[in-house]
């Protein structure tokens, strides 16, 4: 078996400075590039592999974050792919948890505790079928951290005490989408919102409106419309809004991407075309955004950088685990990832104004 002192004697240097560089220890800082360079070269060419149950036990906690996946989606699989590769770059593994769990997050908490995870990642939805509620998410934030193991929410922005959340930067999305329909003449724009019961569709809904003031256009009693989570409810908004060749609005902003390719799809059904007639928007910058007829304009999430991020706070908070309780139970300001607006051919200069 290899041993460090193997290593350290190919590569000429002490057995603690060759311990400390194949174990991450900060303490590897303080060696030079060159010599850490030597050590990793060394430990290649006799076929070295670290013994990672045996340094778990030696710092008391596994090399492995938990990440509560909110469903099976695209935003999912991005998010994690952006967790999977940070994980990889600081020599930690994932391992994925369902929300659906026969205990309640008692359960969640029970493993995450008996296998030692070192921090866990949570993507929560806002429906009703996510698995846990949002109270039970503040009580495993609470409980994990009483067993000094950071949360960190992503694509979330319902703060829960003692965790970090991450998310787009809404407020800058919507203006980008709002304010390109009105640089395109377009004054009367609608936007379908998923719900403004919960904080995130308020507070799209309140840039959407603020902006369009801004702006001096009119918004309208009927300017937001919630399609309650359902393309087919977003469908029937737009036959209620564009019935009888109504044309009070010329552009609609949606709350996702697939609420926009419903839009889309009926507003071609009732004889209106995209963007001819009417200029649509979406939201998130899904892979199939793009093979759309036509592709659709709309603003990208960060969703790997979300993943990436969220790596980044947690092993932030793994190397200040000893914060003292005031510091644990404090509320932590949300981490904003900026958007981008991606202009595809789904919207065009107003062709009249109302």
């Amino acid at each position: 078996m290899i041993t460090m002192k193997d290593i350290a004697d190919r590569a000429g240097v002490s057995r603690s400075a060759a311990s400390f560089v194949l174990n991450d220890s900060p303490l590897a800082q303080r060696i030079s590039l060159t010599t850490r360079q030597r050590v990793l070269d060394a430990a290649r060419e006799l076929g070295y592999m670290r013994n990672e149950l045996a340094r778990a036990v030696a710092v008391g906690r596994t090399f492995v974050l938990g990440y509560v996946k909110g469903g099976v989606s695209e935003q999912d699989s991005r998010i994690l792919d952006g967790i999977l590769q940070e994980s990889a770059e600081h020599g930690y593994v994932v391992k994925v948890l369902s929300s659906h769990c026969p205990g309640g997050y008692t359960d969640v908490t029970r493993r995450c505790v008996e296998q030692r995870l070192a921090g866990l990642i949570v993507r929560r939805i806002y429906r009703s079928s996510s698995g846990l509620s949002n109270e039970e998410f503040s009580a495993l934030t609470l409980d994990l951290r009483s067993h000094h193991i950071p949360v960190v929410f992503v694509d979330d922005n319902i703060p829960n005490d003692g965790a970090t959340f991450i998310t787009s930067d809404d407020v800058q999305g919507y203006r980008l989408a709002v304010e390109h329909l009105i640089g395109l003449g377009h004054r009367r724009i609608v936007f379908i919102v998923g719900t403004t019961q919960k904080m995130q569709g308020t507070q799209r809904s309140n840039t959407f409106r603020a902006v369009l003031k801004e702006h001096g256009c009119p918004v309208p009693d009927n300017a937001v419309v919630e399609c309650q989570w359902s393309v087919e409810r977003a469908e029937e908004l737009t036959r209620e809004l564009f019935a009888n060749g109504n044309r009070d609005f010329t552009g609609v902003i949606c709350d996702g991407d697939t609420f926009a390719a419903g839009v889309m799809r009926t507003l071609r059904k009732i004889g209106l075309r995209v963007p001819e007639d009417v200029s649509v928007v979406g939201y998130a910058n899904f892979a199939f955004s793009a093979l759309l007829d036509p592709p659709l304009t709309t603003v990208a999430q960060p969703f790997e950088a979300m993943g990436t991020h969220a790596v980044q706070c947690i092993l932030k908070q793994i190397q200040c685990n000893n914060a003292s309780d005031s510091e644990i139970s404090a509320v932590a300001p949300p981490e904003l990832l900026p958007t981008e607006l991606v202009i595809r051919a789904s919207t065009a200069q107003a062709a009249y104004s109302s």
